[in-house]
């Protein structure tokens, strides 16, 4: 239970991280 939180939640950082950076680029038009 415990592992399978840990691993969903790596996954939103991630996600979080990928939608930031497209945002960067998305910005420097």
């Amino acid at each position: 239970m415990i592992a399978a939180l840990n691993g969903a939640f790596d996954d939103i950082s991630k996600a979080m991280r990928l939608h930031r950076v497209w945002i960067a680029l998305a910005h420097e038009d």
